[in-house]
């Protein structure tokens, strides 16, 4: 969460000099995304039965494209790397609520 909130607004209005803007972009894109795939994707996996897969997928590519948006050094592959991030770790809190009930 500091990602999404503190550190990816920084990088790109201080670091890179840009607008906000492309800040709003970005949580905008990957929440669109998640819109479109979130409930088909949660559908599979409980169809499936394969929740823990898929919450241990999405945690993986969430990790990958975090540690990519400092590597990536421009502005477009620090967006793409944070919309992917974003993405993934929204999706896998989808299969971490699933886990709920079972837990408590």
């Amino acid at each position: 969460m500091n990602v999404v909130s503190v550190y990816f607004p920084l990088w790109v209005t201080v670091t890179l000099g840009r607008e906000d803007l492309y800040v709003s972009f970005s949580l905008a894109m990957s929440m669109i995304f998640l819109i479109v795939t979130g409930p088909v994707a949660g559908a599979h996996a409980d169809r499936t039965g394969r929740k823990y897969q898929w919450l241990t997928g999405s945690i993986l590519v969430c990790a990958g494209a975090t540690v990519t948006i400092g590597w990536t050094g421009g502005l477009i592959g620090g967006i793409t790397a944070f919309i992917l991030a974003n993405y993934s770790y929204q999706l896998s809190l989808i299969f971490y609520d699933a886990y709920l009930p079972e837990i408590s």
